[in-house]
């Protein structure tokens, strides 16, 4: 199972190795509202977050809102090349930054309770079940007692079921050709997310008109 489990990892690493590796990040700041009042800023500054991880930072969209509203900001993607894109954003807006890793979910490189608050948006539903537990408990473990973990799960769209696929036994779906070829997603629930966060006390959780879910948790070790 170690095996088979390791595989998609090494597929997924790929997929966003690819994804990444010729992007310019002058074609992504368009993607970048510096004035979009993202609730887990709100919640942040109310429980008094100072020190934030970007989990799965892609281009740097959540790093430069942490950024630009003061938080000290560290991120890990599993790809290099994000993380370059990532850097070279937050350079582009004159923000400060702390350390970047490169590293898997399910193995965090940071040490425990490290962050007051992380941020995980749409990277947990990219990992089988299993790592998505896994990868739970790694947010849990570098952020504080009582700090805030910010997730988000992506809707069903069209797409998701027509494009080729293998559907795997906790129902992830591994595409097999085109764009997503190697790309791994689960779609959950709303009840699917309740039981995966249900050791955590839930702040915040809303779905908007695509069918994304924003939840926002209190750590609990």
């Amino acid at each position: 199972m170690k095996q088979i489990q390791n595989q998609y990892v090494d597929q997924s690493k790929e997929y966003w190795d690819y994804v990444w590796i010729d992007e310019d990040y002058q074609e992504y700041k368009k993607y970048i509202n510096t004035q979009y009042p993202y609730p887990f800023l709100e919640y942040f500054k109310q429980f008094k977050v100072a020190k934030v991880c970007d989990v799965g930072c892609g281009f740097g969209k959540y790093s430069v809102a942490a950024g630009i509203n003061g938080f000290e900001v560290y991120g890990m993607d599993i790809s290099e090349h994000a993380i370059k894109m990532t850097k070279d954003i937050m350079d582009s807006f004159k923000l400060q930054y702390r350390d970047y890793k490169v590293c898997k979910i399910t193995a965090i490189c940071f040490g425990e309770s490290m962050f007051d608050g992380v941020i995980a948006h749409a990277v947990i539903d990219h990992v089988t079940l299993a790592d998505a537990k896994k990868s739970i408990m790694e947010l849990s473990r570098i952020t504080k007692p009582e700090g805030l973990i910010n997730l988000s799960f992506d809707g069903l769209e069209p797409d998701d079921l027509k494009l080729p696929h293998r559907t795997l036994d906790d129902g992830s779906r591994l595409y097999t050709e085109g764009d997503r070829e190697g790309l791994l997603f689960r779609y959950y629930t709303d009840a699917e997310i309740h039981d995966l966060l249900k050791r955590y006390a839930i702040l915040y959780f809303k779905t908007n008109t695509k069918g994304d879910r924003d939840v926002i948790i209190q750590n609990r070790k």
